[in-house]
């Protein structure tokens, strides 16, 4: 239909928001941290689908510092809520900090995720720090960035 009608393509508001999203400059991407692909498309600064990857990458690799810096992007995507998995690193975060009273531009948490969180942590006292020994326990947890993190994560060995 597009094709065959003298109409822009641009009319089409599919059409306009992949405009919209594509880099403004050519880049190279590197095959061994092709991430930076996402970190560059980020620039653009309406690329919803390029900051969600970008974060999620942030936070499987365990760049919560990577994570925090781009943070503030999150302002310019409708949410209508902080998405969980967001919420639940920015508390790790402060946490490593010693910061919790201190949310960053962006960072609104439920009143729930920061009691869970507040919850996994008394469990994880109540054995010690002992992530072996409390497992069974923080079990109930096992959806969340926490769990992920205790567990799951592995730093990279340098």
């Amino acid at each position: 239909k597009y094709l065959d009608e003298k109409n822009d393509l641009l009319i089409s508001p599919q059409f306009k928001y992949l405009a919209g999203a594509m880099p403004r400059s050519d880049f190279l991407v590197s095959p061994v941290e092709p991430e930076r692909c996402l970190e560059e498309l980020l620039k653009i600064g309406s690329n919803k689908m390029a900051f969600e990857y970008y974060m999620a990458h942030c936070l499987l690799k365990g760049e919560i510092g990577q994570f925090m810096k781009h943070l503030h992007l999150v302002n310019q995507f409708d949410y209508v809520k902080l998405p969980r998995h967001f919420q639940e690193a920015i508390l790790v975060y402060l946490s490593v900090l010693g910061r919790e009273d201190a949310l960053p531009a962006g960072g609104n948490i439920s009143r729930e995720i920061i009691q869970q969180y507040a919850d996994f942590n008394k469990i994880l006292t109540k054995y010690n720090k002992n992530a072996k020994a409390a497992y069974n326990e923080l079990l109930k947890y096992r959806d969340t960035y926490w769990f992920y993190a205790l567990y799951y994560y592995k730093a990279k060995e340098e």
